[in-house]
């Protein structure tokens, strides 16, 4: 019985010393998430809003630092971990609906609670901002908020939604008209004041 020659048997080395090291580094992954990270807030906040951004967050670094070994070092970081978070977010969309709950009566608050305009709360302005972008489809306000928010030219957002270049910024630009109608129109209407 004839046995196979590997390099390895001349090397000293065995079988198991050979395992190939993760293409990203838990401390690499820290650094690039750190540095991207505000981009990834406002995917995240465009999907579930600005109080579960972080939430968000936090679940799809513990799920990607468990898939280190999927990323390739050519392809983009950006959009390789903006999918976990789409998909994280998605997931949190999904089981908030299934949730019920009555919802907090203000008397049941109590009169301590100082008004809105000494707790940084938002104005009607800002209120009526969130009642427009909520009127926006996932993808059209995902796109809007990166392009004003992040500054992410019309490629990034591409690479980042998993969009073509062109059609990004069609969904830009129809996002942005949606919210100067909308905008408009609660302010005609004083729906929000």
């Amino acid at each position: 019985m004839s046995t196979l020659v590997t390099p390895a048997m001349f090397s000293g080395s065995s079988e198991t010393e050979s395992v190939p090291e993760p293409r990203l580094t838990p401390a690499a992954f820290a650094d690039l998430f750190a540095q991207h990270a505000p981009m990834f807030r406002v995917v995240a906040a465009s999907r579930v809003g600005l109080d579960a951004a972080d939430d968000v967050l936090q679940r799809a670094a513990i799920l990607a630092l468990g898939k280190l070994d999927s990323f390739t070092p050519e392809t983009n970081f950006r959009a390789w971990f903006s999918a976990f978070v789409r998909n994280e977010a998605r997931n949190m969309a999904r089981s908030e609906r299934r949730r019920t709950g009555l919802p907090l009566d203000d008397a049941a608050l109590g009169a301590a609670n100082p008004p809105p305009a000494m707790t940084g709360e938002p104005d009607a302005d800002s209120d009526r901002l969130q009642t427009c972008l909520d009127g926006l489809s996932n993808t059209h306000r995902e796109c809007v908020l990166l392009r004003v928010l992040s500054g992410c030219s019309y490629t990034q957002i591409a690479q980042i939604t998993g969009l073509n270049s062109a059609t990004a910024r069609s969904h830009v630009h129809r996002a942005r008209s949606a919210l100067a109608a909308c905008m408009g129109t609660l302010a005609a209407e004083g729906a929000i004041s």
